[in-house]
C-alpha cells in the first residue's frame, strides 16, 4: 500500500514555486573556493537571499518569491562578479579573479569562531590542548556547547537535533561513538548550524529552532579507513576477585562522499562504562518512546563522585554503523549494537519518608546485575527539494537479570529479577511538494511490544508479569507558503491496545487497556529577518476503555512559539504549549503489583484526565566573534488533577496506592550561564547557575499537606594552557537543596548541600611525553557526609603513532563516599564502595 502511495505522489507535477539556483564558484585554476558569498538582490538593491559556497565551491540559494534580479559573488582576495539573473543558468560554473589588497601592517590572529549566516565554525586547533584526545574533549572547551556526562551535546543549553560527519547522518541519535572515539587530531572544524531544517522541501516553510553540529574532517582522514588499537592491562591493591584488569578497544572508521562507516569492539572490567555509548541520545524524536515495563534490574543511584569511581564491571560491546549513497543520493543506513556487561555493587543505605509514620528502612546490598542487549535499525531517506522520504525499521532485544543478597532491618533476604524486553518499531515519513509549492505529508508508526518480567519479593514469593503492548499511529499533512506566512493542517489518529498477565503471589488476573485518539492539528507561523512566530491549536478526542468502563476525553492543547531577534547579539524565545498526560495501563492498573523486591503500586483503575501548562522564556547573548555566549532561561509548569496517594510501610513492603484526592504541582526554575574563550592560552571560562522550586502535595494521616523543595546549583569551570608545557582544566560545583512542609507539620525541614571540585594538571616536559595528575575533592557542612580526596596519575609517551601509557587511580586508596538524596517524599542516605587503588599500562596504536 505504501509503495503504491509513493508511485501515485511521484507522478504528480513537481514543480516547485521557489527559484532554485545551484553552481559552482571557482579560481582561474578550476579549483573549488570555500565560504564565497553568493547573494541574491531585487531590484531595489536589497537582499532577497544568500548563502555559502561549500569547501568545494557548490552552491545552492532558493529566491521564494521569484523577486532576485542579481546574483552577487563575492570572497576576500578575490575580484567581485555580480551577474543579472535572467543570464544565470543552473548548473553554471562562476569563476572569480584573483586581486591584491594593500593594507596597513596589522598583527593578524586567525579566528578561532567564525559566522557563516547561520553557521559557526570552530577551529580545533584554536580550542585542542596537549592533553585532549577525542573531538568531545576539544568540544568542552568550546564557548556555547556543553558535553554531557552521557555524551549528549547542547547548544546554548538545548540538545543538539542532528550529529553530521561530513554532512552525513551516519550515527543518528548514537553519535556519543563517534564523538568519544573519534581523535581531535583528525578534525579541522566543528560546525553548529542554527535553526538547522533536516527537511530540504521544508526550508523557508517551517522554521526551526533546533541546532545541529556537523564534524569537519582533515584531508587525511577523509576517504580512508582509519583505526584505533588500544590494549591495557592493570593490576588492583586490594584483596578480591578481580585483581587483573583489562582495558581494550578495536575501531575502525571510514569517512567518504560514498560511504562511511563506523565499528568498534570495546572491553573492559576497569571502571569504564561503555554502554552510554550506544544509547539513543536522539530518542525524544522517535514517534514512540522506549516501550518501559514495571520492573527493572537491580539499580544502584549514582553517586555524585561519579560512577567511575563505583562502577565493578566486566563489559564488552560490539557495535557498526554503516551509511551508503545510493547512485540518487539517497541514504542507506544499517546500525547494530551488542552488550553484555556484568556490574556487581556493595550499598548500605538509610531510607526516611516524610508521609509515613515509620522508622528508617535500612538496607544493605550486595547484588550482581547481568545484562545482555541487541539492538539494530536499518533505515532509508531520500531528502531532495522536491521529495523527504524515510522509512526506518529498529528494535531491542533485552535479557537482564539481576541476583543479589540485601540485609533489611536485620533480615537477610534473597533478590532475583529477570526485566525481559523485545520490540520492533516501523516509522514511515513522506513529504511531497506539488505543483502550486504545497507540502502534503503522511506519516505511519507500528510498534509491538512483549516485556516478560519475573521478580521475588521480600514476602519469599515469586511475582511474573507478562505484558503486550501494540502502537499505531497515521496522520495527513498539508503545509502552504503564503509570503511571510506558512499554513499548516494535520490530522490524524492513534490507537494503543495493552493486555497485562500477573502470576504469582495472588489469583492470576489478566488487565487490558485501550486508547484511540483522534485529532486536527491546525497551525499559522509568520516569519521575517527578526521575527519568527507559531501557533498551533491541537483538537484531540480521546476514547479509553479498561476492564468494562469506557471514558472519553475533548481537549483542546494550544502551543505558541516567538522568537524575536532584538538586534545582531540578543535574540529573545517564548515557548508555551499544553498537553495531557500521556496514559497507559501501566498507570491505571488495578491490582496491586509488585515493581521492586519491597515496592508494591497500584492505580486502582481510576482513569484520569490530568495534564500540564508549559512555559518557557528565555534571552541569549552571542558574540562569536568574540568568543562569548550567556543567557538566561526561565520555566513554569504547572501539572493540574494529578492522582495522589496513600503510602504505607507494613512487613517491610512499601504499598502505595490511590485515593479519590487530586493535586495540582507548580516548579519554577531560572538558570543562567555565561561562556568565553580568549587567546590567551587557549583558555575558556564557562559559569552556570540555577535556582528551582516544586510545589507538590502529600498526604499524611488522611490529611492533605502542602510541601516545597528548593534547590540551588551553580558551577564554574575553567580550562587553560598558558605555555605549552603546562595546562589545566578545573571545575567547581555547589549544590543545595531544602525540603519543607508549607504549614504547621510534624515533620522538620531538611537540607542538604556538598560541594564538589575537580583538577586536573598535565605538564609536556620534553617532545613526546606527557604527564598528568588528576584530583577530585567533594565535602559537605553536614557533618554525616563523608569528605573525600582522589588523586590519580598518569605518563604517557607519544610518536605519531603509537602511545605507551602508565596510570594509577585512586592514589591514597579511598574506600567509601556517603551521600545524602531528597525527592518529594522520601530522604535517603547511601554509602558507597569505591574501588582500590589500581594500576594500568596500556599501549595505543593509532592506524
Amino acid at each position: 500500500m505504501r509503495t503504491l502511495i509513493i508511485l501515485l505522489l511521484a507522478l504528480l507535477p513537481s514543480c516547485l514555486h521557489a527559484q532554485t539556483y545551484e553552481g559552482r564558484v571557482v579560481d582561474s585554476k578550476k579549483k573549488g573556493i570555500d565560504a564565497a558569498s553568493v547573494v541574491v538582490y531585487d531590484g531595489a538593491g536589497k537582499t532577497v537571499a544568500y548563502t555559502y559556497t561549500s569547501t568545494d565551491g557548490k552552491f545552492s540559494i532558493d529566491d521564494a518569491e521569484k523577486r532576485g534580479a542579481q546574483i552577487v559573488f563575492t570572497c576576500l582576495g578575490y575580484a567581485k562578479k555580480s551577474l543579472p539573473l535572467s543570464d544565470f543558468s543552473s548548473s553554471r560554473t562562476v569563476v572569480l579573479e584573483k586581486t591584491s589588497i594593500v593594507l596597513q601592517e596589522v598583527k593578524v590572529r586567525p579566528d578561532k569562531i567564525k559566522e557563516r549566516g547561520d553557521t559557526l565554525v570552530y577551529d580545533v586547533s584554536m580550542f585542542k590542548q596537549g592533553q585532549d584526545r577525542s573531538i568531545a574533549d576539544v568540544i568542552k572547551k568550546m564557548p556555547g556547547l556543553q558535553v554531557a556526562e552521557n555524551g549528549q551535546i547542547s547548544y546554548e543549553g538545548k540538545a543538539i537535533s542532528k550529529f553530521y560527519i561530513e554532512g552525513m547522518d551516519l550515527m543518528g541519535g548514537k553519535y556519543a561513538q563517534a564523538s568519544e572515539n573519534l581523535k581531535a587530531d583528525k578534525v579541522k572544524n566543528v560546525e553548529v548550524i542554527e535553526n538547522h531544517q533536516e527537511v530540504k522541501s521544508l526550508r523557508g516553510v517551517d522554521f526551526s529552532d533546533q541546532a545541529a553540529l556537523n564534524i569537519v574532517l582533515k584531508d587525511d582522514a577523509k576517504n580512508t579507513w582509519t583505526g584505533v588499537v588500544e590494549s591495557g592491562v592493570g593490576v588492583q591493591d586490594a584483596h578480591g576477585a578481580d585483581k587483573i584488569l583489562y582495558d581494550g578497544k578495536l575501531m575502525g572508521m571510514l569517512f567518504g562522499r560514498k560511504m562511511q562507516n563506523l565499528s568498534m569492539y570495546k572491553c573492559n572490567n576497569s571502571g569504564k562504562e561503555i554502554a552510554v555509548e550506544v544509547r539513543d541520545l536522539a530518542s525524544l524524536t522517535r514517534e514512540f518512546s522506549r516501550p518501559r515495563g514495571l520492573v527493572g534490574v537491580i539499580g544502584m543511584d549514582v553517586p555524585d563522585i561519579g560512577q567511575e569511581q563505583t562502577y565493578f564491571n566486566t563489559s564488552h560491546l560490539i557495535a557498526t554503523n554503516q551509511l551508503f549513497k545510493t547512485k540518487r543520493g539517497n541514504d542507506l543506513r544499517i546500525q547494530a549494537d551488542y552488550l553484555w556487561n556484568r556490574e556487581r555493587a556493595d550499598q548500605y543505605s538509610e531510607t526516611s519518608y516524610t508521609d509515613i509514620d515509620a522508622e528508617k528502612t535500612i538496607e544493605e546490598n550486595s547484588v550482581s546485575t547481568t545484562q545482555n542487549r541487541f539492538n539494530g535499525e536499518i533505515s532509508y531517506k531520500v531528502n531532495t527539494d522536491k521529495l523527504y522520504l524515510t522509512n526506518n525499521l529498529y528494535g531491542s532485544l533485552d535479557f537482564n537479570h539481576s541476583v543479589g543478597t540485601t540485609l533489611l532491618n536485620g533480615r537477610e533476604i534473597t533478590q532475583s529479577v529477570r526485566p525481559r524486553k523485545m520490540y520492533a518499531t516501523e516509522e514511515f515519513n513522506l513529504i511531497k511538494t506539488n505543483s502550486s509549492g504545497g507540502k502534503w505529508g503522511l506519516s505511519s508508526a507500528t510498534t509491538y511490544a512483549y516485556l516478560p518480567e519475573r521478580l521475588l519479593t521480600v514476602l519469599d514469593g515469586t511475582e511474573r508479569h507478562n505484558i503486550y503492548t501494540f502502537q499505531h499511529k497515521d496522520n495527513v499533512s498539508y503545509r502552504k507558503r503564503l509570503k511571510r506566512f506558512s499554513l499548516n493542517a494535520q490530522t490524524g489518529f492513534s490507537a494503543l491496545l495493552q493486555r497485562m498477565q500477573i502470576l504469582g503471589l495472588r489469583a492470576d488476573t489478566t488487565e487490558k487497556y485501550q486508547q484511540y485518539d483522534f485529532y486536527l492539528t491546525p497551525s499559522v507561523s509568520y516569519e521575517r529577518s527578526s521575527l519568527k512566530l507559531s501557533l498551533s491549536a491541537k483538537f484531540n478526542t480521546a476514547l479509553r476503555y479498561y476492564d468494562g468502563e469506557s471514558r472519553a476525553r475533548v481537549s483542546l492543547q494550544p502551543s505558541v512559539f516567538a522568537q524575536y531577534a532584538l538586534n545582531k547579539f540578543f535574540q529573545l524565545k517564548l515557548n508555551y504549549n499544553y498537553s495531557e498526560s500521556s496514559r497507559s495501563l501501566l498507570t491505571v492498573f488495578r491490582t496491586p503489583v509488585f515493581t521492586s523486591y519491597r515496592t508494591q503500586r497500584s492505580y486502582g483503575g481510576q482513569i484520569t484526565d490530568a495534564g500540564y501548562h508549559l512555559l518557557n522564556l528565555s534571552l541569549s547573548f552571542k558574540q562569536p566573534i568574540k568568543q562569548l555566549f550567556a543567557g538566561i532561561s526561565t520555566l513554569w509548569m504547572h501539572r493540574h488533577n494529578e492522582m495522589v496517594f496513600q503510602n504505607h510501610l507494613l512487613n517491610n513492603v512499601y504499598l502505595s496506592t490511590p485515593t479519590a484526592h487530586r493535586s495540582n504541582a507548580n516548579t519554577y526554575e531560572c538558570s543562567l550561564f555565561a561562556s568565553h574563550s580568549l587567546y590567551w592560552g587557549r583558555t575558556t571560562i564557562g559559569a552556570e547557575v540555577s535556582f528551582g522550586r516544586s510545589d507538590y502535595t502529600l498526604l499524611h494521616k488522611d490529611e492533605l499537606e502542602d510541601w516545597h523543595l528548593n534547590t540551588v546549583d551553580a558551577s564554574l569551570k575553567m580550562a587553560s594552557q598558558p605555555f605549552r608545557g603546562f595546562s589545566f582544566e578545573l571545575s567547581s560545583a555547589l549544590h543545595v537543596s531544602k525540603q519543607m512542609p508549607a504549614g504547621p507539620s510534624e515533620w522538620q525541614s531538611t537540607r542538604i548541600s556538598y560541594y564538589k571540585h575537580r583538577i586536573s594538571a598535565t605538564f609536556f616536559p620534553w617532545a613526546k611525553w606527557e604527564i598528568g595528575v588528576k584530583s577530585s575533592i567533594y565535602h559537605s557542612p553536614m557533618k554525616t557526609m563523608s569528605s573525600n580526596f582522589l588523586l590519580g596519575a598518569y605518563a604517557s609517551y607519544r610518536t605519531k603513532s603509537v602511545e605507551y601509557q602508565l596510570s594509577c587511580r585512586n592514589l591514597l586508596n579511598n574506600t567509601h563516599y556517603n551521600q545524602y538524596f531528597i525527592e518529594s517524599n522520601i530522604n535517603s542516605f547511601v554509602s558507597y564502595t569505591l574501588r582500590p587503588r589500581e594500576f594500568m599500562a596500556k599501549i595505543i596504536f593509532d592506524l
